[in-house]
């Protein structure tokens, strides 16, 4: 059980969110590896700089996130987001293809096993955009199902 509680019998799986997300950045840059995670932070390229670290012992069943461009919407090229646990493995959350201001990247049937202290980034390789968005800012959250 999370946070050090004690089990009273309740046999229902307990389930903690993680949130994650980054600043406004302006634009993203075709063709580039990027990272994020800590709230506040703006993506960079660099691994293991914006760490979100796990609370307890569990698996992560899903991350549901947006990303909204004010600036400008840009193009529809397939784009693909992914968490990267202790900087060692990568897993898809989704892709999606969408010219629109706000974009969104689901998956409710993740099974990554991950114990407290363990750490995720989310990893985006940008596509070859014609024309990239631009003011855009990130949210969403990390579904733990604790052990």
């Amino acid at each position: 059980m999370c946070y050090g509680g004690e089990s009273i019998g309740y046999t229902k799986p307990s389930y903690v969110t993680v949130p994650f997300g980054h600043l406004v950045i302006t634009p993203y840059v075709a063709s580039s590896s990027y990272y994020f995670g800590k709230v506040n932070t703006i993506p960079i390229a660099t691994a293991v700089r914006n760490n979100v670290y796990v609370p307890c012992k569990g698996v992560i069943r899903a991350v549901v996130m947006m990303n909204a461009s004010v600036t400008a919407v840009g193009t529809n090229e397939d784009w693909t987001m992914s968490i990267r646990v202790n900087n060692t493995t990568t897993y898809a959350i989704a892709t999606t293809g969408a010219a629109t201001n706000v974009r969104t990247w689901n998956n409710f049937n993740l099974n990554i096993p991950v114990n407290a202290g363990d750490f995720f980034e989310i990893l985006t390789d940008t596509p070859a955009w014609v024309t990239a968005p631009s003011g855009t800012a990130c949210q969403g959250v990390v579904l733990i199902e604790s052990a």
